[in-house]
């Protein structure tokens, strides 16, 4: 059973505050009450906006039933067979700045975050579901930019720069230190054809059974409004067929091309 109750307030056209509570009773990992708070003051800068903002919070998140009934089935066995799972608790902040104008955005946001006894699957030897008894921790920087380049073309792009730690001192499992992801979109004849491409990678990721290699994907898409109701598209995923791994022992896809119509019915 849960109960939440949320608060929303704008002092002024310039300073907003929410918070947020929630009582969770659960049968069998008994009671937790969490909550959040924020704010964002935004300052006219002539040219644009710069918003401030911050927020807390705390969360807790019993064992899924799933979890709970994999480790107590003949599917599972020691170390995870062994385990009495126990509710995941966290702690988290973060503050910021976000400065908009016209269809340009930036931000950047430090966030700090903790999580007592994470719960994670076994992907080493396959036992069911094990525990990191302790503190786990997740901090860093996060960059957002969108920026028109063009009036048809316009750039995306964020990194996040994350620091983790297990209760032993190591890095948390397939929690990437370096994340980038950009995008380039092309819209032209008056927005019927749309071109994009997006640019992903990852670096100093680990798994259980040692580091990851970095690597970087890139998808592109394209379509075509032939008609009002009648539209022509296509994707290549993976178009520089990259060979990696975001858990070791599973294979992603190469290269792969897809070309598709679409049409849509009007009803009368």
């Amino acid at each position: 059973t849960g109960v939440f109750l949320e608060y929303l307030s704008d002092f002024s056209d310039s300073l907003f505050f929410t918070a947020g509570l929630r009582h969770d009773d659960n049968d069998d990992f008994g009671t937790n009450t969490s909550y959040r708070i924020s704010g964002a003051y935004l300052v006219d800068m002539g040219n644009g906006t710069l918003k401030l903002k911050s927020a807390y919070g705390t969360g807790f998140r019993a064992p899924s039933p799933f979890e709970v009934e994999y480790n107590n089935s003949p599917s599972a066995f020691p170390p995870a067979a062994n385990v009495n799972l126990v509710q995941e608790e966290s702690e988290g902040w973060e503050a910021g700045m976000e400065f908009f104008t016209g269809n340009m955005r930036l931000e950047a946001v430090y966030f700090d975050q903790d999580v007592e006894n994470a719960i994670f699957f076994d992907l080493s030897a396959f036992s069911g579901y094990l525990q990191d008894i302790g503190t786990s921790n997740s901090k860093g920087v996060e960059l957002t930019a969108e920026i028109p380049l063009s009036e048809s073309l316009r750039l995306t792009g964020n990194y996040t720069l994350n620091d983790t730690e297990r209760p032993d001192g190591t890095q948390r499992l397939r929690r990437p230190e370096n994340l980038f992801n950009a995008g380039l979109l092309y819209t032209a004849l008056d927005g019927r054809l749309n071109v994009n491409g997006f640019y992903r990678s990852q670096a100093d990721s680990l798994d259980t059974g040692g580091p990851l290699e970095d690597f970087g994907v890139l998808d592109l898409t394209a379509s075509y409004q032939i008609t009002d109701s009648l539209r022509l598209y296509g994707r290549l995923e993976n178009a520089l067929d990259e060979e990696y791994e975001e858990v070791i022992g599973f294979n992603t896809a190469g290269s792969a091309a897809y070309v598709g119509v679409n049409y849509r019915f009007s009803a009368r």
